[in-house]
């Protein structure tokens, strides 16, 4: 986490799609909470993902993109007064994913 700079993160396949229907396989449900947000300098944000498994067994693996916006202010002073004229807002952008994998267990029971 930068101790200058703030950002704002979304993760798009959330905030852009329906609950119901998230692209995940077997009719599993995913979601993160909370899915956008902003975050001030050196701070931090606990995240909760929600994996609601449907009853059917399945495996797979896959990326959840999440977009970052860093925000920052550059000066341009003439004569070392800055004034809030003189200050722009500049954005730098880039992407993180988080990595999703569900394997499934099937236990046997024999009957007699």
């Amino acid at each position: 986490m930068s101790k200058d700079h703030s950002l704002s993160f979304d993760f798009p396949t959330q905030s852009n799609i329906n609950t119901a229907k998230q692209g995940l396989t077997c009719g599993d449900r995913f979601a993160i909470e909370p899915c956008q947000g902003n975050l001030d300098p050196g701070k931090f944000i606990e995240l909760k993902i929600t994996l609601t498994a449907n009853e059917n067994p399945s495996f797979y693996e896959g990326e959840v993109p999440c977009h970052i916006t860093w925000a920052s202010n550059k000066y341009s002073a003439e004569d070392n007064d800055i004034t809030q004229k003189d200050v722009i807002m500049t954005a730098q952008k880039e992407s993180l994913f988080l990595r999703l994998k569900k394997t499934s267990n099937l236990a046997v029971l024999i009957y007699l």
